[in-house]
Parts: structure tokens; sequence; C-alpha cells
């Protein structure tokens, strides 16, 4: 009996020592997937969280050159009830600094390390460039019919931004994809091979599903496009005057433009849109 006992304590220690292991090596590959993207992580990057008692969370870069962290705002419930937040930093080498408060004692720094590696995966900040002109800036004010879907983020931190739904776009066959100073916050643009699709996770916001006109190429092998090439095609191409419209220039083209609201099966209604296109572009391209 002795024996056994010894056995299963042993058995146990191994266990216990083989966990560890994994959790280092998990924190390992956090912190190097933090260090690696930190100077690729977008504007506007405000998560809803599954994390216990943190609604969402707000990365913020500084606005200085060759910063050496960014600010993570975590949004919780406070002791009474009221909306509270606390601000950690991530620093450069990926870590975590910064003390929690204590209405979130269920959860760790390298808990967040970890969610903020899974939401930046899927948003995939290698796949967006930055574009100087502004995308679908406001015009005159008009009414817009239905309310859309709300993007449910703080009063000042804009819409919560669904990396799943950026992901999913992504894998319809975009090539690529743009950003201008709101970042996420604001409309985002993925390109096509014919066409291009401007979505906005804001309130009061459609989705746009653009022909791209004639005479404006997409590069060959666009995906394989590195960053510098990525840029220069919305620095240059003329598809920037097309993105630069107003909401109502974008209505008023029945022609080229589809607008989709945030209603009902939009998702499934902006898939088969996409097929479509996509078919009806490849078809041609035999």
């Amino acid at each position: 009996m002795a024996d056994q006992w010894q056995d299963f304590r042993r058995v146990q220690s191994e266990w216990k020592v083989k966990q560890q292991e994994v959790k280092r090596k998990e924190a390992k590959d956090v912190k190097d997937k933090l260090q690696w993207g930190f100077d690729q992580i977008p504007p506007g990057c405000h998560f809803r969280s599954r994390l216990p008692d943190l609604s969402h969370v707000t990365v913020i870069r500084p606005q200085v050159k060759d910063a050496q962290s960014v600010h993570v705002v975590l949004f919780y419930r406070g002791a009474r009830g009221s909306e509270e937040h606390a601000t950690v930093s991530l620093m450069k080498d990926g870590t975590i600094r910064g003390k929690l408060p204590p209405e979130l004692k269920k959860i760790s720094k390298e808990d967040i390390a970890a969610e903020l590696v899974a939401n930046l995966e899927q948003i995939n900040p290698q796949f967006w460039s930055e574009i100087t002109t502004p995308i679908i800036p406001p015009g005159e004010i008009f009414p817009l019919g239905p309310r859309e879907e709300r993007g449910g983020g703080g009063p000042d931190d804009g819409p919560l931004v669904d990396p799943a739904r950026l992901e999913h776009i992504m894998k319809q066959g975009a090539l690529f994809g743009g950003l201008d100073k709101s970042g996420l916050s604001g409309y985002h643009v993925f390109v096509f091979e014919n066409f291009f699709v401007l979505e906005n996770e804001r309130i009061d916001n459609a989705v746009y599903i653009v022909d791209i006109p004639n005479g404006i190429v997409v590069p060959a092998k666009a995906t394989a496009l590195n960053q510098t090439e990525r840029d220069a095609f919305f620095a240059e191409s003329e598809i920037v005057e097309v993105l630069g419209r107003t909401k109502q220039e974008m209505i008023a083209d029945k022609v080229r433009t589809r607008r989709i609201v945030h209603q009902g099966e939009w998702m499934k209604r902006i898939d088969e849109i996409i097929a479509n296109l996509r078919a009806e572009y490849l078809k041609k391209a035999q």
C-alpha cells in the first residue's frame, strides 16, 4: 500500500512539473508575440473582454515617436456597480506592468496579455496599411433611416471592435486592408481584386461594397506585397478618391455601390455579394 501511495505521489509530482512547464512555455509565447507585434498595434483597438469581471479593454498608443509602452485601459464594474477603469502598461518587451484593482482579483496580467494576443492575431496587424486620406469623411447631416448595430464602447473610447468579424471578412479572399488615422474606430477598407468593402462598427453607419472603377488595377499577387508596396498603392491609386467620398456621395452612386445596413442577416448578405463578385472576377480571369 505504501508503494502505491509513493507511486501516486511521484506521478502527481511529475504531472505538476509538466503543467508548470506548459504554463511557462505559453507565457513565453504570449510575451514573444506581444514583443513582435508591439509596433504594429493599430489605433482604435477597443475589445470586449471574455475575462471574469472585465467588460472591455482599450489599447492606446502614446503620440510620441519610438514609444516604449502603450496604455491598456481595463473597464470593469466597481463595488457600487458604476463603471470604473484602471490603466496598465504593455511594454515593448512584451510584458505588462502596473497594479490591477482588487475588483479584478480573478484575473492576472498573464490573462490580459493572452487575451490581447488572441485579439491581435484575429485583427492581423500586418494586413493593414495606413491611408493618409480620411475614409468616408463626415458630410452634411441627413436622415440615415433605421439605426444600425451599436458598437458598445464607452462614450470616449469608440465602438468595440469585433476581431472575429474582421477576420471573417479577411477570410473571404481580401488581399489587404487600409486604415485612416481613426484606425479600427472609423471606416476601414478591405481590398479585393475587383471591389472593396468599407466597414465601420459604430452606430449610424453601414457596410459599403464598391466596384473598383475601370482603370484602377490591383497589383498582381497583391497578398505578397510588402508593407511599403501596399502603402504606395493607397497613396498613388485613384481608389483614394473613391474612399474619400462622403456618405451622401456613396449612397448616390447606385451603379457600383451597394449599401448594407447592420440589420437581420446582414453578414450573410455580405458573404453572398462577396462570393458572387469574386466568382465573376475569377470567371473573367480564366
